[in-house]
């Protein structure tokens, strides 16, 4: 049995766009990494003790009831450090199969929802770099104090309610028996029907290049930079001569004659 409707109530109507809201959004992975230490205090325990009663001749007589003190030294966590780090993902994908709700009336106007969320990667790599994004995480913050925790959080974009490992309650109602949901029969409230709902989601992780403390994706633009970071070309090239020195006008002439050959050569 319940008891009737609350400010966080929905309706059939307001239930199904949420679901379907749910269904189109993308899984967000996020680590936490929290630094604590533990330190040691001191607390002072009262409790009531019997004791003989002693008279003044030394001889008892009874009991009585006397206040006891002890002083006893606990210890507790005391956190310094915590940050959230979302992983980039390359895809999510949404499994949720579709949801049939029971038909409420008159005697069961109440829906009692559980709902719980699933994540899951999508392939082994995914794994690995969600476990090495993680322990870079940890080795990073390490100095924060004497002890480093991480934990790894599923949840839906824009949903903080629905995290995996928490059931998400709901309690829903159809406008037309809204009167007898805020109503009930004696000192019981109104039937409820109830179901189990399963919001599944798969990812997968993004390449990750990590850069002294700065995590970058990797994505296929990403292997070469950007057309900005190349030099621009030049405005203008050097023109090309206007004309090439002229050829001579003329070579020399050749000689006209050549000196005759002697008339007789020496005997």
């Amino acid at each position: 049995m319940g008891s009737g409707l609350s400010k966080e109530s929905m309706s059939v109507e307001q239930l199904q766009v949420y679901l379907e809201d749910l269904k189109s959004r993308d899984v967000c992975v996020t680590v936490i990494v929290s630094a604590c230490h533990y330190e040691k205090y001191a607390v002072t325990e009262t409790h009531n003790e019997i004791v003989p009663r002693t008279e003044a001749d030394g001889d008892t007589f009874g009991h009585k009831i006397v206040p006891v003190s002890r002083r006893r030294m606990k210890q507790r966590k005391v956190e310094t450090y915590r940050q959230e780090h979302i992983l980039p993902l390359q895809l999510s994908s949404d499994l949720t199969g579709p949801v049939l709700l029971p038909l409420l009336t008159k005697e069961h106007p109440i829906l009692n929802v559980k709902m719980n969320l699933d994540v899951f990667p999508l392939d082994g790599r995914s794994s690995e770099i969600l476990d090495q994004f993680k322990m870079r995480l940890a080795d990073q913050f390490q100095n924060r104090d004497k002890i480093i925790e991480t934990e790894i959080q599923y949840s839906v974009g824009g949903h903080k309610t629905l995290t995996a490992g928490k059931r998400l309650k709901l309690h829903v109602y159809n406008p037309e028996f809204e009167d007898e949901a805020n109503s009930g029969s004696c000192c019981f409230g109104p039937s409820e029907k109830t179901i189990k709902i399963s919001i599944i989601k798969k990812f997968t992780a993004a390449p990750l290049h990590y850069a002294v403390n700065q995590v970058v994706p990797i994505t296929p633009s990403s292997h070469a930079p950007p057309p900005q970071f190349y030099p621009p070309p030049p405005a203008s090239y050097p023109a090309p001569p206007i004309s090439y020195p002229a050829p001579p006008a003329s070579y020399p002439a050749p000689p006209i004659s050549y000196p005759a050959p002697p008339a007789s050569y020496p005997a």
